[in-house]
């Protein structure tokens, strides 16, 4: 698990700057996931509740789940009893008592699909969904995939309505301010590093 050591190096160090290691992962990886971690550790001051940080975003995931069933025309008896099959899988069961972020990259993505599916498209759910998918963005890299449905559906819905098209336009915003960091600071390092 890569994820503990670089939350426990940033409370160690005592600040938020690049860490510098040896491993890649540590050194150039979108952290927003192990700033979860690192929230609960310093904050609450206690390392075993660090295991707890992806119980919410599995409560958030389900209930994103069954929201989107709803959405896309399922009754809610029928999506409750098929997000079962999501929320108690024992794998999103042992994920979520790890300090780990794939339930949390999960859990985002079907937050963005249940957002994106929202009719009709309002300002705070364009901005609702940019944030999700920023976090989604910055919390993996692997995420890329995922945030590239999200991007190309949102796009897709919205291409016949400007309105709609505005509001996703206004979250992707959302979604590169929260990414630029990340992102640029790696760009950064991988120049330095070719020099």
């Amino acid at each position: 698990m890569y994820h503990i050591p670089i939350a426990l190096l940033r409370l160690q160090e005592g600040d938020l700057s690049r860490l510098e290691s040896s491993w890649s992962y540590i050194v150039g990886y979108p952290e927003t996931g192990e700033w979860f971690i690192l929230w609960i550790m310093a904050f609450l001051r206690n390392q075993s509740l660090a295991d707890m940080v992806q119980w919410p975003f599995w409560l958030f995931g389900t209930i994103a789940l069954i929201s989107l069933s709803t959405k896309l025309g399922a009754k809610l008896s029928d999506a409750i009893l098929g997000t079962t099959v999501w929320c108690l899988a024992p794998v999103a069961i042992l994920q979520a008592r790890e300090a780990y972020i794939d339930l949390i990259v999960a859990s985002l993505f079907w937050m963005g699909m249940s957002l994106l599916c929202h009719r009709p498209t309002s300002l705070a759910a364009a901005v609702l969904t940019g944030l999700v998918i920023g976090l989604l963005f910055g919390t993996k890299l692997g995420a890329g995939g995922l945030v590239g449905i999200l991007v190309i559906y949102g796009l897709a819905s919205g291409r016949h309505d400007k309105k709609q098209l505005g509001t996703f336009l206004l979250s992707a915003i959302c979604f590169a301010v929260l990414n630029s960091y990340w992102y640029l600071s790696n760009a950064t390092l991988s120049v330095s590093h070719r020099s």
